[in-house]
Formats: structure tokens, sequence, C-alpha cells
């Protein structure tokens, strides 16, 4: 058997030393990686989950009123032409998104599809540069129905509820009336006249 010169044994065996060390390495680079993308994705996993639930859970910040019948939310001219998205969510989240949403003003929803409509400027997917619903909820008036989109013929429309504050001032006057009681003293002055009689007596004496 040919025996292998000592230089060359020893540079086979760095060589193979190399090898197994950087394969090592890149092997253990790897599975850090690997962690730390899988830990990552938890970790947002869990925040979105968290998200999720503290929107569902907060009181909503704003009220919204049922209104027309079924369908789409339509002004009188029966007319959606407005800023609006579409999401793939329930009634209890469209109305929870958008009482979230300084720019919604108005939903549509069916939990039979599990489908909303949103009328707002943010994440506008349908005529984001109609912008008069967003301005004035109150061109909001009906609802209609569209045969091309049947998914929301049986859809619930909900407008944000606008509060008209009055305020009433009540001005109070007070009249004091000062009656001046005048009291009359009458003195009377009573005469008491005094009639002295003089009753004189005469004695007779009768001598015998």
């Amino acid at each position: 058997m040919k025996r292998m010169a000592p230089g060359l044994l020893l540079s086979w065996l760095a060589v193979l030393l190399v090898v197994t060390f950087g394969a090592k390495t890149r092997l253990s680079s790897s599975d850090k990686l690997g962690k730390q993308l899988v830990m990552a994705k938890f970790a947002n996993l869990t925040r979105l989950a968290r998200g999720r639930s503290a929107l569902l859970a907060r009181a909503a910040s704003k009220e919204f009123q049922a209104l027309g019948t079924k369908g789409f939310c339509g002004d009188a001219s029966s007319r959606e032409s407005t800023a609006r998205q579409f999401q793939f969510i329930s009634c209890a989240e469209a109305r929870n998104f958008c009482s979230q949403d300084a720019a919604c003003v108005a939903f549509a929803c069916t939990d039979t599809h599990n489908v909303s409509v949103l009328y707002t400027t943010t994440g506008c997917t349908e005529d984001c540069g109609q912008v008069a619903w967003i301005k004035d909820p109150r061109l909001i008036t009906t609802t209609i129905t569209d045969s091309s989109q049947p998914t929301f013929n049986d859809a619930d429309c909900y407008v944000i509820a606008l509060t008209t504050t009055t305020t009433t001032l009540t001005y109070t006057t007070t009249t004091t009336t000062t009656t001046l009681t005048t009291t009359s003293t009458s003195m009377s002055t009573s005469t008491t006249s005094t009639s002295t009689t003089t009753t004189s007596t005469t004695t007779t004496t009768t001598t015998t």
C-alpha cells in the first residue's frame, strides 16, 4: 500500500476539518435562522390575535343605526358610488372596525356570507375619489340591491348616528314686589263725666 506524504496528509486533514466545521457552522446558522423565523412568525400571530381580541372587546366609540330594509347602503338616487372597501368579516367585526376608523361613516354586512362593505376612505378599494358620504353621512338615506352582487341581497345597512346637541338657555327673571303697609292708629279720647249727686237728708226731731 502506497503511503501518503505527511504534507499531503496534513492538507487533506485541513480540508476535511474546514469542510466539516463549515458544514456544522452552516447547519447551525440555518437552524438558528429557522428558529428565529418560527419565533418571529409565532410572535406576529400572537400579536395579531391579541390585537383582534382587543379590537373586538373594546367599546365602540361610535353609535350606528339600522337604515332601510336589505342590501347595500344607498343615497336618494339609489346609488352607492362612494369610497368603500370590502372585507370578509362578520357584522360584529365590521361594526368594531368601523367604530375605530375615523373616516368610516357606514357599513353593510351579511353574516350569512360573512362579508361586509365599509364606507370609508381608509384602505379604499372602490370609488375612492367619491367622498360626499364621508363628508356628510346624511346623504345615506336608503338601501339598494344589485343583481350583479346577490351576496348582499340580505345585508343590513348601518349608518353612523349623528347626535345633535341643542342647548336651551333658560333665563329666570325675578320680580321683587315691595308692599308698603300703612297702619293708621286711631286714638279715641273718652271723656268720662262724673256726676256727683248730693242727697240731702232732713231729719225731723219731734219733742213731746
